[in-house]
């Protein structure tokens, strides 16, 4: 029994070693989600609540989206203040053209169709790999009445851009796969389609590390990323691209 014990301990201390090892190379370490402590911070995401001043609009809020924002039971749904964020970003932009890659229960879509709406309309193109997510987000869409045109895209986040020649954007929302490698491709193929003074904005830049170190990627290669911690912690960052 007491050499078992020290099996395991020896097996405990290697780990440790081995894990301090990763954390001192660092750039190894998000890029495969062995993040031995992720970070804990925790905020409000929504600037624009923050700052008051900088909402140069009346907003409006989906009535539904109150039982689809992040609960401690549905922990996989997008965060009210990050959802509310997307709507207010849209307005901003002035956006009339916006994609969604990785929908879920639609509490990010439903904002952003609000925030197309209120600026006179436009149209949504929503990616995922679940045909049951899509068709359930245009339902709830199209409950809101609005003058916004939804755009289904069933597969492949990386492919369905170079398969169904999706549309240059006002604002792209990256919220799939949140690997690494999966999170690099969807960068590699949305950010093209983001127009001049459009923004790329991810989602889970501080809990995950895959999205994490490509966020951390795009700002070693120049981009102004504006990273944001969110209630839930997941994080949110946002890139807008130069004007032409």
């Amino acid at each position: 029994m007491i050499i078992f014990r020290r099996i395991i301990k020896s097996i405990i201390f290697r780990l440790k070693i081995v894990s301090f090892a990763l954390l001192l190379r660092g750039e190894y370490l998000p890029r495969f989600d062995l993040s031995v402590n992720n970070p804990e911070i925790y905020g409000w995401s929504n600037i624009f609540d923050v700052l008051p001043d900088l909402r140069q609009w009346q907003a409006t809020e989906p009535a539904q989206c109150h039982r689809l924002y992040r609960t401690i039971e549905n922990q996989q749904s997008t965060e009210a203040d990050v959802a509310r964020l997307l709507y207010d970003l849209t307005r901003l932009l002035k956006a009339t053209c916006v994609i969604e890659v990785g929908v879920y229960r639609g509490a990010g879509s439903l904002n952003l169709v609000q925030g197309m709406a209120d600026n006179g309309g436009g149209e949504i193109h929503l990616v995922d790999i679940s045909a049951g997510n899509l068709e359930d987000v245009r339902l709830k869409i199209a409950d809101l009445q609005c003058p916004v045109k939804v755009h289904l895209h069933l597969g492949d986040s990386s492919s369905i851009v170079s398969a169904e020649n999706l549309p240059a954007a006002d604002l792209v929302f990256l919220d799939a796969d949140h690997l690494y490698e999966a999170i690099q491709k969807d960068i590699e193929s949305y950010w093209p389609l983001v127009l001049p003074g459009g923004m790329l904005v991810i989602h889970d830049t501080i809990m995950w590390g895959g999205t994490r170190e490509s966020a951390n990627e795009l700002s070693r290669q120049g981009h102004r990323v504006c990273t944001i911690a969110s209630s839930g912690g997941s994080g949110v960052s946002m890139i807008r691209k130069d004007q032409a």
